[in-house]
């Protein structure tokens, strides 16, 4: 278990390897089993201290029980695969009631910026493009990017059967522009990342450069540093080598006057020596054409020609506010402050209405970063009128979200294959299009391109929070902790970083842990929604109802909401009622909620079923076949909740074939852990209703062994088990349950029922049945 991608050490003649998995002495490899293995890497990654055996059960073990023989048989095969001697350590010391420590200093620490992929890593991400260019990209691009995509297999293939050479995605330079650093007045602050934004956007005009895109590099840079502090050179070099940059540029903007001058020092990251340095002193009526000059002389320190013909103001905007403002907004779009950013965006159209790319980051946000699909296609549109101003990578990177905005997921999977293979060194592309697998279930898959990402780029914050996301989707938690708990590291200071990790705490089913997570994002921002839902969803899977009410409150009280956001608060509430009992409640929070937007109208359809009023939740089941408007932020959205109603419906209808097939549908998807509900019951309940105990009973079973801390299941196997006869496993169902809601509201009916269950008194009333 690594929180690293891909760690290689080496201890004298011992090598460590993540990659293989495997411990080499000498000429000799042995491959240790998984959980050895983990534990081995954590102790090396935790060798400042002494690390306690509970630490080890709960990081490696994830609070699975076993006993203590585990732990000392793994650490009995490390000793034996390294030749050491538990007597007379020279590895791994035995601390007395207190744990384990790693003695050993490496010799040499490695990642994944020299340890490069495997051919058959190239080979799984299928990224040649041969005849399947979608239909809707234009054709002043599409010959060029399959060409570039096929050649550039061909050359990744061949650069990364050498190891342990660095990367070699092109012979050609691959820069990597940091933010610059500013003493200026408070109101050129926004040219910290602004001047690095133009000198990107000039530098990657040259086909003799490759370029860093800023969200690799900006992002993580300024969350981790304040804005007004300088980044160190070790440390801008450190994140350059970390992108596969072999050449850096950093610098900084003065006030001198009424002049702004600006510095630019050109870096060899290998060697760490300056190569050049070049200056502009400008006025603010004349800065983007400075810039452009300066990134010309920059290019030609390069060794690259220089592109005369592209300037910011034909390509970009000439209206210098409205870079500001575009700056800005892209800024806040990266770190999903999404109103904010469309705000910033918006005034940026307003003063320069061709602005291509910031109509296309309006899109992005409504598309890709959050989840409204119809508002984003008119500005994915906006964007493409104007091709003048977009060059090719731009345009094919709109084209991609644009598939996306039309839910056309399979052209989108193509588009962002062929981004991947024609600019190999930009983490954006494996980021999209890993999401597009996960949202087909391609878990998998996905996590393989993302590990290919990590290979561009090891210190890519978002690439560890998606991986994450796809190892908890396929239930290994301690792989999805470890990945979240890389990305906190990454990104201390970032409210979604702690958001994430929460998510993933939760779905592992270490609940305490999750909500001191939650709790943690709101302590940075009092106003980030997403972890205020969520900490409302765990209360509510805990039995805590009044609690996950009061967060879901406070959820809606943050402004500004969109109408989907506030759909959402009023259909969780709803929820939250109905687990309650309170269905006149429920129903009136489910009908705002579908007011608000048709995409949460299945509340209140699932409350016209609990309540029994099948003619008003049969007037309603047309709208639940209609197309969803929605991405799940750049994929297909998650249906699970939409097919369990309309199974429940089907049941209730008496229709069998019907709910059995819209259950199996509801479980093919991923369990929507961010939401008030996984339903891992679905299918089970509809079994039950249907009167097919014996599968319910199987069905119960196996979503509570991978799931044994959701509290209601453990009660509905119960309630299962007493219909088959099979009394004292209900009764430890029902231990299990009333153990699990401790501290849940006494008046839940389930709660309720339970107890009167343990004392021999049946009443059904599980939500099967409800």
């Amino acid at each position: 278990m690594s929180s690293e991608p891909f760690p290689f050490y080496r201890f004298g003649p011992i090598e460590i390897d993540a990659r293989k998995r495997s411990v080499r002495r000498g000429t000799d490899e042995l491959q240790l089993r998984q959980q050895a293995f983990e534990v081995l890497l954590y102790l090396i990654q935790n060798r400042s201290r002494v690390v306690s055996k509970t630490e080890m059960f709960e990081t490696i073990w994830a609070g699975a029980a076993v006993t203590e023989d585990a732990l000392v048989q793994c650490i009995v095969d490390i000793r034996k695969a390294v030749g050491d001697d538990r007597r007379e350590p020279w590895f791994l010391r035995t601390v007395p009631k207190k744990g384990y420590r790693i003695i050993a200093e490496p010799a040499e620490i490695s990642t994944v910026e020299t340890r490069t992929l495997e051919l058959e890593d190239i080979r799984s991400l299928d990224i040649e493009i041969i005849d399947e260019t979608p239909p809707d990209a234009t054709s002043r691009y599409a010959l060029a990017v399959g060409i570039a995509a096929i050649v550039l297999a061909g050359v990744l293939a061949v650069a990364f059967l050498r190891r342990p050479a660095p990367p070699a995605f092109a012979p050609i330079p691959t820069v990597a522009v940091m933010p610059f650093e500013g003493t200026a007045p408070a109101d050129l602050a926004w040219m910290r990342d602004g001047i690095a934004d133009m000198l990107i956007t000039d530098l990657a005009g040259s086909k003799e450069l490759n370029v860093i895109p800023r969200q690799q590099l900006f992002e993580r840079s300024r969350r981790t540093l304040p804005s007004d502090r300088a980044m160190a050179l070790a440390s801008a070099r450190e994140l350059a080598r970390a992108s596969s940059a072999n050449r850096m540029i950093t610098g900084r903007f003065t006030k001198v006057g009424e002049k702004i001058r600006i510095d630019a020092q050109l870096h060899d990251t290998t060697s760490g020596e300056l190569i050049a340095a070049e200056n502009v002193i400008t006025a603010r009526e004349t800065l983007l054409e400075d810039v452009d000059a300066l990134a010309r002389a920059l290019a030609a320190r390069l060794g690259a020609r220089p592109v005369d013909e592209r300037h910011l103001t034909d390509i970009m905007t000439g209206n210098l506010d409205a870079y500001r403002y575009y700056s800005i907004g892209v800024g806040h779009a990266l770190t999903l402050h999404h109103d904010e950013a469309i705000e910033m965006l918006e005034k940026a159209i307003e003063l320069d209405p061709a602005f291509a790319m910031a109509w296309a980051r309006i899109g992005y946000v409504h598309a890709i970063t959050w989840i409204d699909a119809e508002k984003a296609r008119p500005y994915f549109a906006k964007a493409l009128s104007f091709p003048d101003r977009l060059d090719q990578r731009e345009r094919l990177n709109i084209a991609g979200w644009d598939a996306i905005a039309r839910l056309d997921y399979a052209s989108a999977i193509q588009h962002f294959r062929a981004i991947v293979a024609s600019y190999p060194t930009e983490t954006e592309g494996y980021l999209r299009l890993a999401y597009l697998l996960g949202g087909e279930l391609r878990f998998d898959e996905a996590i393989r391109v993302l590990r290919a990402g990590l290979v561009v780029d090891q210190m890519a914050p978002e690439l560890h929070n998606a991986i994450g996301a796809f190892y908890a989707a396929l239930g290994n938690h301690v792989q999805a902790i470890a990945a979240h708990k890389r990305y906190v590291d990454l990104l201390p200071n970032e409210p979604n970083a702690y958001d994430s990790l929460g998510l993933s705490y939760q779905r592992a089913g270490r609940l305490d842990e999750a909500i001191a997570q939650y709790r943690r994002a709101l302590e940075l921002d009092p106003q980030f929604k997403i972890a205020a839902i969520h900490l409302g969803n765990t209360w509510y899977q805990m039995g805590r109802c009044r609690d996950a009410i009061r967060e879901l409150e406070r959820y809606l009280a943050i402004t500004p909401l969109s109408e989907f956001e506030r759909s959402r608060g009023y259909a969780s509430l709803a929820g939250v009622y109905r687990r309650l009992g309170d269905l006149q409640r429920a129903e009136t929070l489910g009908r705002q909620a579908m007011l608000l937007h048709s995409a949460n109208s299945a509340t209140l359809f699932h409350v016209h079923l609990l309540s029994g009023d099948l003619s008003a939740a049969g007037a309603m089941r047309k709208n639940l076949d209609e197309p969803s408007p929605l991405t799940a932020r750049g994929r297909r959205p998650n249906l699970r909740a939409a097919f369990y109603v309309r199974a429940l419906y089907a049941a209730k209808m008496g229709n069998e074939e019907e709910a059995i097939d819209y259950a199996r549908k509801a479980m093919q998807y991923e369990a929507p852990y961010y939401d008030l509900d996984p339903f891992e019951d679905a299918l089970a309940n509809i079994l039950m209703i249907l009167g097919r105990v014996p599968e319910a009973v199987a069905e119960y079973e196996r979503a509570v062994k991978a799931n044994p801390a959701l509290g209601m299941l453990r009660y509905e196997l119960a309630v299962a088990y007493q219909k088959v006869g099979r009394a004292s496993d209900a009764q430890r169902e029902l231990d299990a349950f009333l153990s699990l809601w401790e501290g849940a509201d006494s008046d839940i009916p389930e709660l309720a029922d339970a107890r009167r269950r343990r004392e021999g008194k049946h009443q059904l009333v599980s939500r099967a049945s409800r």
